[in-house]
């Protein structure tokens, strides 16, 4: 209020002064005064008035003008009283940090980024780089750098979704949430499609697999397992299993396990084309019948030898224990003795056909031979294939034998395969009063 009363006091000295200094001439038609803003519009002058008369009208017109002034200052002053005074802001100047060196290759990154590509004439202007500071975060976010705007690169469209654009929070990905203390293992590239036109590889060029395993069986004729391949591979295309002709150079053994694998395996196949519903028995029959076959193909045996009371069966015996006879008595006996891997051929299409010699030798501990039994020739006969074989022969030790050991050696040789196999067994020769308390015992 005193700032409002000195500012109108001053103004009122200040237009009585210029009334009192301002008179206007004489004879003059029109007179325009401005005082501080006020223009006094021109007074037209009569012939009869005198210059005192002229000089109040004058002045009267300035005194009003100067209150109406002073009225508008004075309401103009009360409005600005009765605004809120802003309270004074103490900025403090901002503290000096040393930014820390960037973990971040940023010229790599700059170097990567895709080149910007023209928006749509629909698309807002882009600013003009001049107007634009680009300011790049670092590591730690109180301190930026800032660069040139020729030094920043526009992302491609791919990557600016366009203005007018439909956007849905289901279109966003998802955030990553990672623990505290670990770190954020970087995003995987995501592999550009190439064009299949685009794509030359050397498979192509490879030769067919029928191609690499006959290569296989040239340069190795005698390679069981490239001929087993082989041929399955003929198996599994469809066409005729064994074909003996490209096995002609495995040795005969070698060539006989292909055959039969490859054989079992076309019936096994046939017999589930023809009946689906056949019982278990049938359908692993052809199976069966490899082992059969490959069982013949290995060595002959002779895994049991025994000088028996009775006979019965295969495995159904009664034998000597302990294997001792009376010395200077003939002793009845009967040589049990069973043969593993023994060959069978179905002859005429009907039967199966298993033939064996046998030869019994008598030896001395010191390996002198005492008695030689005849070899007997065995010929059996049967509608089904055998899995088990035995022979039984029928031996007189002499009463000129001499107490002592012995030992019994049965020699069998497969006619069909032509193998030989030997089986032995140990016995002792006594005295009559030893075989009476044996018999006694027994």
């Amino acid at each position: 209020m005193k700032t409002h009363f000195a500012c109108t006091a001053i103004i009122t000295a200040v237009v009585s002064t210029l009334a009192g200094c301002s008179t206007p001439p004489a004879n003059s038609d029109t007179s325009v005064t401005s005082v501080s803003g006020v223009t006094v519009e021109p007074t037209q002058q009569s012939a009869s008035q005198s210059p005192d008369a002229d000089a109040q009208a004058t002045q009267q017109a300035i005194a009003a003008q100067t209150a109406q002034f002073a009225a508008e200052i004075e309401q103009a002053m009360a409005t600005a009283a009765t605004r809120p005074v802003a309270k004074k802001v103490v900025v403090e100047a901002p503290v000096a940090v040393k930014p820390e060196p960037s973990e971040v290759n940023w010229e790599t990154l700059l170097k990567s980024s895709k080149t910007a590509t023209p928006q749509s004439p629909e698309a807002a202007k882009p600013v003009a780089p001049q107007q634009v500071a680009a300011v790049e975060q670092v590591t730690d976010p109180r301190a930026t750098r800032f660069v040139q705007p020729s030094q920043v690169e526009m992302k491609s469209e791919e990557e600016i979704m366009p203005a007018n654009a439909r956007a849905s929070l289901d279109d966003m990905p998802a955030p990553m949430v990672v623990p505290e203390g670990e770190e954020i293992s970087p995003a995987k590239p995501v592999a550009t499609p190439v064009p299949a036109t685009a794509v030359t590889t050397s498979e192509s060029n490879e030769p067919s697999l029928g191609t690499q395993l006959t290569k296989r069986i040239t340069d190795n004729p005698r390679d069981i397992a490239a001929h087993l391949d082989y041929q399955l591979h003929q198996f599994t295309t469809g066409q005729s299993v064994p074909q003996l002709t490209s096995m002609a150079s495995l040795p005969t053994e070698d060539r006989e396990i292909v055959a039969a694998l490859m054989d079992g395996l076309t019936n096994f196949r046939a017999a589930v084309d023809n009946d689906v519903n056949a019982p278990l028995s049938k359908k692993v029959r052809p199976l069966v019948d490899i082992a059969d076959r490959l069982r013949s193909q290995a060595d002959l045996t002779v895994p049991t030898v025994a000088l028996c009371k009775r006979v019965d069966g295969f495995g159904n015996y009664e034998p000597f224990e302990p294997a001792t006879f009376p010395a200077g008595k003939e002793s009845p006996a009967i040589i049990y003795c069973e043969v593993a891997n023994f060959s069978s051929q179905k002859m005429d299409g009907k039967r199966w056909q298993t033939t064996l010699t046998h030869t019994a030798t008598l030896y001395r501990d010191s390996g002198v031979p005492v008695l030689n039994d005849k070899t007997v020739e065995f010929v059996d006969q049967s509608r089904n294939r055998r899995n088990d074989f035995f022979v039984v022969k029928l031996l007189k030790l002499p009463s000129t034998l001499t107490p002592g050991r012995y030992v019994l050696k049965v020699t069998v040789v497969d006619k069909q395969s032509n193998r030989m196999a030997e089986g032995s067994m140990n016995l002792t020769i006594g005295t009559n009063m030893e075989r009476d308390l044996m018999g006694k015992t027994e």
